[in-house]
């Protein structure tokens, strides 16, 4: 009985899974796939729209408005579904402002983080602080928020525009 009970089930299994990846391929396309794919130590998660600190670890996937919080001994990487990837460095706060095919921007409130951003002419991707912006492609760069709002930004490779708020650069 048992036996019959799974073969009749097994065509509901199919379509629940066919379903399953289209619903995944149809929210590509109006979404970037953004997700923690390294976590040491404490990290503290925000889902947009919440008012409640949790920990996570890696395999969660972020959404814009989402915001990840490295404890004073942990670190995270996060990885954009082009290849991207961003290294939160321990102490440090940031906010996923957008995740789309056409841009990408976080924001990092204090602490650090190094990135390795995939070129794309077809992609923006933006770090701002509370005194700059980073705009770039193809590039490998670190920024660096002091307890005073201070920004210090390193190019490793590629190009890389700095503005402040105003828009100068």
């Amino acid at each position: 009985m048992m036996v019959s009970a799974r073969l009749k089930l097994a065509p509901m299994s199919k379509v629940f899974h066919v379903a399953l990846v289209l619903a995944c391929v149809f929210r590509g396309l109006s979404a970037q796939a953004v997700a923690i794919t390294r976590a040491e130590g404490r990290l503290l998660f925000l889902k947009s729209g919440s008012y409640t600190w949790g920990e996570v670890s890696a395999g969660q996937v972020l959404g814009a408005g989402d915001q990840l919080k490295t404890a004073n001994n942990a670190r995270a990487t996060v990885t954009f579904d082009d290849g991207s990837r961003v290294d939160l460095n321990a102490g440090s706060a940031f906010i996923l402002q957008e995740a789309a095919p056409q841009a990408s921007e976080l924001q990092l409130q204090i602490g650090s983080l190094r990135a390795w951003i995939s070129k794309s002419l077809n992609r923006r991707f933006r770090v701002r602080t509370p005194t700059a912006v980073c705009s770039v492609r193809g590039t490998e760069f670190s920024v660096d928020v002091g307890q005073d709002g201070g920004t210090h930004v390193q190019m490793f490779n590629g190009l890389l525009a700095v503005a402040d708020k105003s828009g100068n650069e």
